[in-house]
């Protein structure tokens, strides 16, 4: 309702902008405006995530935690505060990682960085133990397992595109696919099951689902769920994604790639040809008008 957006928007203005009123290192007007929120819409989970992020970036993860710790012992078949559990360690291993420095990772913050996620995971996975149809949860525990091989992801293509260290992407690139591919792979039957049951996704859902099966090297399975997506399945009015939207397209391109599919990668080019107004030639392909 107006009311909700109203807050969402206030909330979101003194956090991200925290700078235009002095105030990054407390956070105070952001506080305020999540309190209103928690006591109008304590079921909502947006002012909660920011509140874990305030509270991880002012040092105050422990009291957190420990919150939610305390209610999960004192009420430990309620779903809720394993999700936020789990929302509040992803929240922290996405942290971790974006503060590691041109992505040079040392192994003591890999093995911690895992752990983290890991707890994410558990977490997640136990609500939907208690809470089998909860889509949210299905969502977010995919982001979890999509961000556990980011750092994987980032040190890959850092050391792919330096050249002072090609000689060690050489040697690590097959270990580094390996890290990718086993700690995202996690999310594969997940994905499936969210596929099954999703009756609309929105573009970051999309995105999320096209990287487990991108980086599981499961093309097959990437090209029958985005020309899905492309059919409309996940759509109605209203929702943030464009079933025809160019990008859908150059992924399944780029699977019928992966796949040494040219046949149907060039049909595919044809169409984005055609959407960009291009003109489309045997000898040079798509060109643009």
């Amino acid at each position: 309702n107006a009311k909700f957006r109203a807050l969402q928007q206030c909330v979101d203005f003194t956090f991200n902008k925290c700078e235009i009123f002095d105030d990054c290192s407390t956070f105070s007007k952001a506080i305020g405006f999540i309190k209103i929120g928690l006591e109008l819409f304590p079921n909502d989970n947006f002012f909660k995530q920011v509140e874990i992020n305030i509270l991880i970036i002012t040092d105050k993860a422990d009291e957190a935690i420990n919150k939610t710790n305390k209610l999960i012992e004192s009420d430990p078949d309620n779903p809720a505060p394993y999700f936020n559990k789990g929302v509040f360690y992803y929240n922290m291993g996405v942290n971790l990682t974006s503060q590691v420095k041109d992505y040079n990772f040392t192994q003591k913050q890999l093995d911690n960085i895992d752990s983290i996620f890991n707890i994410a995971i558990d977490a997640y996975s136990k609500n939907l133990e208690l809470d089998p149809l909860n889509s949210l949860t299905m969502q977010y525990l995919i982001y979890c397992f999509n961000a556990s091989g980011e750092p994987y992801i980032k040190m890959k293509n850092f050391l792919a595109y330096d050249v002072l260290e090609i000689k060690k992407f050489a040697k690590k690139q097959n270990q580094l696919n390996n890290d990718i591919k086993s700690r995202i792979g996690r999310g594969i039957g997940l994905t499936n099951n969210l596929i099954t049951e999703a009756k609309i996704l929105d573009e970051t859902e999309i995105q999320s689902i096209y990287s487990v099966f991108k980086f599981s090297e499961e093309y097959k399975l990437a090209i029958d769920f985005l020309n899905s997506v492309t059919e409309g399945k996940f759509w109605k009015e209203g929702v943030n994604h464009d079933p025809k939207d160019i990008n859908y397209y150059y992924y399944i391109m780029e699977s019928y790639n992966k796949l040494n599919d040219d046949s149907n990668a060039e049909k595919i080019d044809k169409i984005i040809c055609d959407m960009i107004d291009g003109t489309w030639t045997d000898q040079y392909g798509c060109e643009e008008q």
